[in-house]
């Protein structure tokens, strides 16, 4: 919840801080032009998160399975600096190299993972109908 506090009538946004354990849940998702972790805690409250365009890629490079590593090598530092040392599950969504390349590193960075779920997309739409009979 976000509470709204005046000062010199000027509004300051005062954000509540979520509860930091010390396991949480990492969601990795791999679209075709971002890449997106972040870390929850048991609530599914997003304590650490960081994408691609966040840490300073640019275009296509952001889809690339080098910018994920970048990424899960910060989103690990920040999370080893909240106090979060084991994740209970990775979920694993989108399409491609990098998600893969991002967990590899999340693991070699010290963070102890327990369970990998893929969360597979099913494909939007459907088959094409069949053409209507004319006349």
């Amino acid at each position: 919840m976000v509470q709204v506090a005046v000062a010199n009538k000027r509004r300051v946004k005062i954000k509540k801080k979520s509860h930091v354990t010390s396991d949480g849940y990492v969601f990795i998702k791999n679209s075709e032009g971002n890449i997106i972790i972040s870390i929850t805690n048991n609530k599914k409250q997003i304590i650490v998160g960081s994408s691609a365009g966040k840490v300073g890629f640019k275009g296509t490079k952001k889809s690339t399975p080098y910018a994920a590593e970048v990424v899960a090598e910060d989103v690990a530092k920040k999370a080893f600096s909240m106090g979060i040392t084991t994740i209970i599950a990775v979920f694993l969504k989108g399409i491609g190299m990098a998600k893969e390349r991002a967990l590899m590193t999340l693991n070699r960075n010290g963070l102890k993972i327990l369970r990998i779920v893929e969360k597979e997309e099913l494909p939007y739409g459907g088959c094409r109908p069949r053409k209507k009979k004319s006349g």
